[in-house]
């Protein structure tokens, strides 16, 4: 799927009132070129979609997060987001999925449009995909910060299999394998520090739930099954311009900082409560 640069353009022109040779004009692109690409006869190359969106958007016209609030209330079933390093080819499948992630394997995608922007590296084909989602007679497991989600964490990124024989780690082994979407935190890389304090025996488990909890970054939806991933159908890509993809690093780097001091007042505070990892998967 590609962009829809003609309706986006035509949105921004009839919500701000300008005439085509006015957006023409503002934007620095050629009459007929614009109209061209209203009329879907030329497919702009990529400094030309830079050009546009970077103008919505530089111009307080954040297209993008309007596009996704107003599929959603459209749609009666559950519309997220997908932040994608790359374009989409062919049906949705799990297959480029790292191993060693939050829930495994799987289809990642979210609720909140700027969470997603997290998702979108800095290169040419990073954008986000707009999801309708079907989850009638799926398997669902939902999670809160909590033990049971941090163990998963870790036991999904491989830092508990020296705990292999315990029965805490095949009670973790089979929830991993007992549903087709699982609805949880989402873990940034200071949750991962805080959750690897916790495997090195550094706190306990109850000082890395306060502290996780400080940081709280909104959940994501993991499709784990073929089944599932079958029950979502693209309805959107949305291209994501250099200057937004800037402003939601800055935000995000923000965001880590500003957590610092929440997790370092949640150790101090919670230094006596809770278990240690050996306690736990004793």
């Amino acid at each position: 799927m590609e962009y829809d640069v003609s309706k986006d353009i035509k949105i921004y022109i009839e919500s701000n009132g300008l005439s085509v040779k006015e957006f023409a004009n503002e934007v620095g692109i050629s009459l007929s070129i614009v109209s061209k690409i209203l009329n879907n006869k030329l497919e702009p190359n990529n400094e030309l979609l830079e050009r546009i969106y970077s103008y919505f958007y530089s111009n307080n016209f954040n297209l993008n997060k309007y596009k996704f609030i107003a599929l959603s209330s459209k749609s009666d079933r559950l519309t997220l987001v997908h932040g994608s390093k790359s374009k989409i080819e062919g049906p949705i499948s799990n297959s480029k999925s790292r191993l060693h992630v939050d829930f495994g394997q799987g289809f990642y995608a979210g609720d909140n449009y700027e969470q997603s922007l997290d998702f979108v590296p800095q290169t040419k084909e990073g954008s986000i995909y707009v999801l309708d989602v079907n989850l009638d007679g799926l398997k669902i497991k939902k999670l809160d910060v909590n033990e049971e989600w941090m163990f998963l964490i870790a036991f999904n990124r491989g830092k508990l299999e020296r705990y292999s024989k315990s029965k805490k780690y095949r009670e973790l082994e089979k929830t991993m394998n007992s549903y087709d979407v699982f609805i949880a935190p989402i873990a940034n890389n200071r949750m991962f520090n805080t959750i690897d304090d916790f495997i090195n025996s550094a706190i306990s488990s109850s000082q890395a739930v306060h502290a996780l909890k400080a940081l709280n970054l909104g959940y994501q939806y993991v499709f784990k099954s073929d089944k599932a991933i079958s029950q979502i159908t693209i309805m959107n890509r949305l291209y994501v311009s250099k200057v937004e993809k800037m402003e939601a690093e800055k935000i995000k780097i923000r965001r880590i900082e500003e957590a610092e001091s929440f997790v370092r007042d949640a150790y101090s505070q919670h230094i006596r409560e809770g278990q240690y990892i050996d306690e736990v998967f004793k």
